[in-house]
């Protein structure tokens, strides 16, 4: 599936052309769209609509260089990845590729994320956004903390790296 949104909100829900009248979404929001369009397993199409004269506005530029500057830092957690095996939540989702699980918080409930358990074993895990995390695993729950000063306020990007291909954790085995 893909999601087709539009870096200028308007109140009517237009956008797709250049609007004048839209709000400019942040480059926290349009990061955050991204993030749960690929935790979700789909794809993000941003819209931008060229002024008349054929340039696109310098507040939308500034947006999408911010996004890429993200992804420049944070795409191996984005590009090539599958969404899972964690589903979205408010907390966020996951991504995953390879033997690697990539959890995107967006929302903390405290200093603490509790999961589902997995069926590998984790052997590293690496804050990309940076800090430390601190991880406890177990048959009944997955848990995941990062102190209040370390959380991204627009992704904590957390790294599992596991014993086993991360596929495995998808129901029904390999996709």
């Amino acid at each position: 599936w893909e999601s087709c949104i539009t870096i200028s909100e308007c109140k009517d829900g237009g956008g797709w052309s250049w609007r004048p009248d839209g709000r400019t979404r942040s480059a926290k929001e349009c990061v955050q769209i991204l993030v749960n369009c690929a935790c979700g397993d789909g794809n993000l199409l941003l819209n931008v609509g060229p002024m008349p004269s054929g340039e696109i506005a310098p507040e939308q530029v500034a947006v999408l260089r911010e996004i890429g500057a993200w992804l420049g830092n944070y795409g191996e957690s984005i590009y090539g990845t599958r969404g899972g095996p964690y589903r979205n939540g408010t907390w966020g989702g996951s991504t995953y590729k390879d033997r690697n699980i990539y959890l995107h918080v967006i929302d903390w409930d405290k200093d603490a994320l509790l999961l589902p358990p997995l069926k590998s074993r984790i052997v590293d895990a690496t804050v990309l956004t940076g800090g430390q995390a601190k991880i406890s695993q177990s048959e009944k729950h997955l848990r995941i903390e990062v102190d209040a000063h370390e959380q991204d306020p627009t992704d904590t990007v957390i790294k599992l790296e596991l014993d086993a291909e991360a596929a495995n954790e998808m129901d029904g085995g390999p996709k």
